[in-house]
């Protein structure tokens, strides 16, 4: 089947992304995650310095660190051995989403 050659002078429209990615919004409909971007969103923390400072359970912290980042609002900034372990730094990616929300 021989392919249509768009017509000249016209293109074909541009595919608008839409406004709001619904694994972001996913991600964000739990308080806690919205909790621990906040902090992501302001600086460099590890899951660690994020469970102190908003009274936490380190695991749990953990848990929605990993769901920001599998959805790819948070991402590895850098590492930092510590005790034969590695410990992990995050950053926000997508700092604009907490513009105008507050919590």
């Amino acid at each position: 089947m021989a392919r249509k050659k768009p017509e000249r002078g016209k293109r074909p429209p541009k595919k608008i992304p839409p406004p709001v990615n619904c694994g972001h919004m996913q991600a964000l409909s739990n308080e806690d995650r919205v909790k621990v971007f906040a902090v992501l969103c302001e600086r460099v923390a590890s899951p660690k310095q994020i469970a102190e400072q908003l009274g936490e359970g380190l695991s749990q912290v953990s848990y929605h660190v990993s769901v920001l980042r599998e959805c790819g609002l948070i991402e590895l900034d850098h590492t930092v051995p510590r005790r034969g372990a590695v410990e992990h730094f995050y950053r926000a990616a997508a700092t604009v989403f907490l513009a105008t929300f507050q919590c």
